[in-house]
């Protein structure tokens, strides 16, 4: 069975191309970066169709691909004897059957079976050096690789590639650097051996070996394969016994030129899609705008009216959905969210909370007793149920070495954030459900006598922490910087009635978020062609974490 592409994309039109995904990144500027999900997940169908037999139609007249494996038996023979190449790669036996059917004049085979490398060598004048930052990803080119004397060459650069000549990143694969060597440099071109290197036979066109390369099913292959944590990888051994759907020559060529045509439709749905999500954000900031600029909660109600007029075409994406988050938190500290029957005064932070430190407990102090004393860190704020309050804890630590460390416990109230490393960008608040101990990688503000625990942590979480972070390798916050944070304190009673609202408004922000991830997830359904895990869900909090 084929799939009508074109009216697969033109009756999904509207779902591929404003269909968005926000990209992970530190800090609150990092949910500005978003990636076309819709026209990705449009450019994954393509590929696995194609590498399918479904993109186009077989034709009964192709010489089928049993022929064509014949023939490059017959050339590896012929190369193999004239030296111009080595032995055919040697595989690793496969565990499992073939990943999905095929037409009947196709050939399951092995990636060794169909290319070949050019050996390796160690360089003995000029060179042109491939290595992967030389990699186009998105284009599948080398692109401005560097030209090295010997003297100059990396110990990496071993590999012989040649026009024609596939190369696929082995180290960190998820990456997809991936290429086709689409020209002659000069001098020679010598890749380095962190690329497995497969120069098609005659019959392999290579833009369809690049294709599968780059699909669905050999992902999950070589996730399934790759080994390490910091920098995974495979092996060429591993590489090279992958199974490989090889059609006909004929129908390659065809394959090929249809699939490069619609990742052109798609550049172009893209680029048109990547202009109107610009242009739209940009609606969506100017509107918002017009609400930190109210005047009073009159000039706000007024504004907030126009907006509400307006959810269903402003808020349709999460980076609009998160901006609204944003603005609510800033129009709750800047005193213009309700109002109030007294005064707003100006302050700081220091002026409606006491600063708290943490203290570092060797391992020998730590536990995890009935009767002592939590002992949170950063990671306890990602444990289920601590999403907003902390009620569950990994570690504890016993009076007496509380007292040994001239440690304290602060009490329940407190709200707690990351103050070393890369965590201060995440922006995380909790407030302490008990008295706990915490580490010294993080800070806490304990509510001054008059201050609602739950309007500070509203303050505290309207505040970029970044902008007061210090150093580079090793990000530090300056809490004197901090301190002088600048903020309107209204009296207790307009903090309660802050509160109440930011409450209302945040589950009208979870609503419109849930409308989001519905009309992301509505997209045609693409055939299933992942391989079965290794292992099993890892439950999250393993066996010492227990609640407060």
């Amino acid at each position: 069975m084929t799939v009508d592409i074109a009216s697969l994309v033109s009756d999904n039109l509207d779902i591929w191309t404003t269909a968005v995904e926000r990209k992970s990144g530190a800090g609150r500027g990092g949910g500005k970066r978003v990636s076309l999900y819709g026209v990705d997940r449009l450019r994954e169908l393509i590929l696995d169709l194609a590498v399918r037999g479904k993109l186009i139609s077989q034709d009964a007249e192709d010489e089928p691909a049993t022929e064509l494996l014949k023939k490059i038996s017959a050339e590896r023979a012929r190369l193999t004897k004239a030296g111009l190449i080595g032995k055919r790669k040697a595989t690793e036996s496969n565990s499992y059957d073939a990943p999905y059917a095929i037409p009947d004049s196709w050939v399951w085979t092995r990636i060794a079976d169909v290319g070949h490398d050019w050996g390796q060598k160690e360089p003995s004048k000029d060179f042109t050096y491939v290595d992967v930052g030389s990699i186009d990803q998105r284009a599948g080119i080398i692109r401005s690789p560097s030209v090295l004397s010997p003297s100059e060459a990396p110990s990496r650069a071993r590999k012989i590639v040649k026009t024609g000549t596939v190369i696929y990143s082995t180290v960190r694969p998820y990456l997809l650097n991936i290429a086709i060597v689409d020209q002659d440099f000069d001098p020679d071109p010598i890749a380095s051996t962190a690329f497995a290197i497969v120069h098609p036979f005659e019959g392999i066109m290579a833009g369809f070996l690049y294709h599968y390369l780059r699909s669905a099913t050999f992902t999950a292959y070589v996730e399934d394969c790759q080994t390490g944590i910091a920098y995974p990888a495979i092996n060429d051994k591993q590489f090279f016994s992958a199974w490989f759907p090889l059609p006909p020559l004929a129908e390659q060529q065809r394959i090929v030129a249809k699939v490069d045509e619609l990742m052109r439709l798609c550049d172009a749905l893209e680029a048109e899609s990547a202009s109107a999500m610009t242009a739209h954000q940009t609606l969506v900031e100017a509107l918002l705008a017009t609400l930190t600029r109210s005047t009073d909660i009159t000039d706000l109600a007024i504004n907030w009216a126009r907006i509400e007029a307006q959810f269903d075409t402003l808020f349709t994406t999460e980076t609009s959905v998160d901006a609204l988050k944003q603005v609510v938190l800033e129009l709750a500290v800047s005193g213009r969210l309700v109002e109030s029957s007294a005064p707003v005064r100006q302050g700081t932070l220091e002026d409606v909370g006491v600063w708290v430190g943490g203290s570092g407990f060797p391992k020998q102090y730590q536990g995890n007793s009935a009767g002592e004393i939590p002992f949170l860190k950063v990671s306890d704020m990602n444990l289920p149920g601590n999403e907003r309050e902390i009620t569950v804890a990994a570690n504890w630590v016993s009076p007496e070495s509380l007292k040994a460390m001239r440690a304290r416990a602060h009490p329940a109230g407190t709200i707690i954030f990351p103050k070393i490393g890369g965590a201060i960008a995440t922006n995380k608040r909790r407030i302490l459900s008990v008295s706990a101990a915490i580490d010294n990688n993080c800070a806490g503000q304990v509510p001054a006598e008059g201050i609602n625990v739950d309007w500070l942590f509203i303050v505290l979480s309207s505040i970029d922490m970044a902008q007061y972070q210090a150093g580079t390798s090793v990000p530090a916050l300056n809490m004197r910087r901090l301190a002088k944070h600048k903020i309107a304190i209204p009296d207790e009673e307009a903090q309660k009635m802050v509160v109440t609202r930011v409450h209302d408004l945040m589950s009208l922000c979870e609503v419109l978020a849930a409308r989001v991830g519905r009309l992301e997830g509505k997209f045609p359904s693409m055939p299933s062609c992942s391989m079965p895990p290794k292992g099993g869900l890892v439950a999250m909090t393993g066996t010492r974490s227990r609640s407060l």
